[in-house]
């Protein structure tokens, strides 16, 4: 990110940061919300939205994303690490927004936190209905050709269609990664 902290600071940009400490989300991660002390308890900032089908969702992509483990507690403490952040950084974009009415606030976050425009985007749709908000998502290119209407499609889990994946799309050149998953499938020699 330091090439974008870089180009705000030449043009004379706010820059702020909107996630929680990591010593919190570790702490949450690690032994749930129950395990907060008071004061990091004050630096959590609960938006009330709660959607049951984004957990499904979520739920879901924390069991992809470890190799399809996901014990129960686990699950519970990363939604719960997750949903904490996604609070915190609407309550800060909103923070901004109320202090720059006039101008816009663009902000930087990894693509979990927006997809299908939910997470800190619906959080930040919540607590403040009339914002205007643009959801742009950067998008590897394919190794194959990829008709573009697979890039928009939707997402339907426990009955809700979520929109695409963002409202618009910038495409980057790929990367080629291992799959982290493949150590844990891989035979037994």
């Amino acid at each position: 990110y330091f090439n974008l902290i870089d180009l705000a600071k030449k043009h004379g940009l706010d820059i702020f940061g909107s996630d929680l400490p990591s010593g919190i989300k570790t702490r949450i991660s690690r032994g749930g919300l129950e395990s907060l002390n008071s004061l990091e308890r004050s630096q959590l900032k609960h938006s009330g939205f709660e959607d049951l089908a984004y957990q499904e969702m979520m739920y879901q992509e924390f069991r992809d994303g470890h190799c399809g483990w996901g014990e129960a507690s686990l699950l519970r403490r990363l939604y719960q690490t997750w949903i904490a952040r996604n609070d915190r950084m609407a309550a800060s974009i909103v923070t901004m927004t109320d202090e720059r009415p006039k101008g816009p606030v663009v902000v930087i976050l990894g693509n979990g936190h927006v997809r299908h425009d939910m997470g800190v985007y619906e959080r930040v749709g919540h607590l403040r209905p009339a914002l205007k908000q643009l959801n742009l998502g950067f998008r590897e290119i394919t190794v194959e050709p990829t008709p573009l209407a697979d890039y928009l499609s939707t997402e339907t889990v426990a009955g809700k269609t979520f929109a695409p994946i963002h409202q618009l799309l910038w495409f980057t050149q790929r990367q080629d990664y291992e799959d982290p998953c493949a150590l844990f499938f891989a035979p037994k020699k």
